[in-house]
């Protein structure tokens, strides 16, 4: 079949966005694809666009095997930036292994938040409650980790560096909290009767404090970690943050 001489550089008119090659809808979708396709198949994604047949009119021929095509190159995973090592079973198992152990602490720190400002009082003495909890933190956890080391993206390295950041921040928020409020108290003489005082420093102040600072350590760590993506790589799948666009 003739090309058409319109169509010799369908690709660079797209990608500029000088006028619609095969519709507004379309255009917008190769621009997308074409960001998101590893570089080894894109001559090949550029030859079918140059190659697709368009009627003497204008009309794209076979709209929605087009779409078809492009939609199904839009859904699949992005491919990593250079420099970060691939996913594998293995680094899954070694994910979803640190995943679980930082995921203990974390679902204990997350059960005392709940204690006291969730749980209604009958249930603040039922271990089944407390292990649910731990166990589903937990679990989550893990498939995190899993989730990264087979499949390495952005998001999940995100949050994987986060959940990282948080829980040190969090028992080190919690014990400065119990620190600062214990002397505050000396300080205005507040009354220690019956271990009142200390009842609320250790199931108030200690959880509020290290929610608080292991929250903004996460917070700071996930951000930095997303701008980040791309720039360089540590081993065993959990790559270190790289800036993005």
């Amino acid at each position: 079949m003739a090309q058409d001489p319109r169509a010799e550089s369908r690709h660079a008119r797209i990608m500029r966005g000088e006028g619609p090659v095969f519709g507004p809808t379309l255009d917008a979708l190769v621009r997308d694809v074409e960001g998101r396709i590893p570089p080894e198949l894109r001559d090949a994604h550029r030859r079918m666009l140059e190659e697709w047949p368009i009627g003497p009119g204008g009309q794209v021929r076979d709209e929605q095997a087009l779409l078809a095509r492009l939609a199904a190159l839009r859904a699949a995973p992005a491919p990593l930036p250079a420099g970060i090592p691939p996913g594998s079973p293995l680094k899954a198992v070694l994910g979803a292994a640190l995943g679980g152990v930082l995921g203990v602490p974390f679902g204990f720190l997350v059960y005392v938040i709940m204690l006291a400002a969730v749980l209604p009082y009958s249930l603040h003495d039922s271990d089944a409650v407390m292990w649910l909890v731990v166990l589903a933190v937990t679990g989550g956890t893990a498939a995190l980790g899993a989730g990264q080391g087979m499949r390495p993206s952005r998001l999940s390295q995100s949050l994987a560096m986060a959940l990282l950041a948080f829980v040190p921040a969090a028992f080190v928020s919690a014990i400065l909290g119990a620190i600062i409020a214990s002397t505050l108290g000396s300080i205005y003489k507040v009354s220690q009767m019956e271990g009142a005082f200390a009842m609320g420093v250790v199931f108030t102040i200690m959880p509020l404090a290290g929610f608080l600072g292991g929250a903004a350590c996460a917070a700071w760590a996930g951000l930095r970690s997303w701008r980040r993506w791309g720039a360089t790589s540590s081993p065993a799948g959990w790559s270190a943050s790289r800036p993005g666009r």
